[in-house]
């Protein structure tokens, strides 16, 4: 998510199917200091999809995902983000079209 420090990060895969963000793999002077009690959170959202992201409107999905969660923060579940009035219509309603579209291909 656009609120999380240093991103956007990247991705670290292997050919055999695993993924996953590695923010601090690539730290500023290879150390992260946390003070004790202290909290950090990092927000991702992933989005399976076949053929190419233009398609698959990711665009799209990655602005509406940044425009609720940058109103809500780092506290926020999918759960409450959706019950807001108009915030399923943001993110989900796009994202069921996406998979509807790539799924019928």
């Amino acid at each position: 998510a656009p609120v999380n420090p240093w991103y956007p990060c990247p991705w670290f895969t292997r050919d055999y199917g695993f993924f996953s963000p590695t923010p601090m793999n690539w730290l500023e002077n290879d150390r992260l200091d946390i003070a004790k009690g202290s909290e950090i959170h990092l927000m991702y959202r992933v989005i399976v999809h076949r053929g190419d992201s233009v398609a698959a409107r990711i665009a799209e999905l990655h602005a509406r995902y940044a425009e609720v969660f940058a109103q809500h923060g780092h506290k926020a579940s999918w759960y409450d983000v959706i019950q807001e009035k108009g915030a399923d219509r943001l993110l989900l309603k796009p994202f069921l079209e996406s998979a509807r579209l790539g799924a019928a291909k």
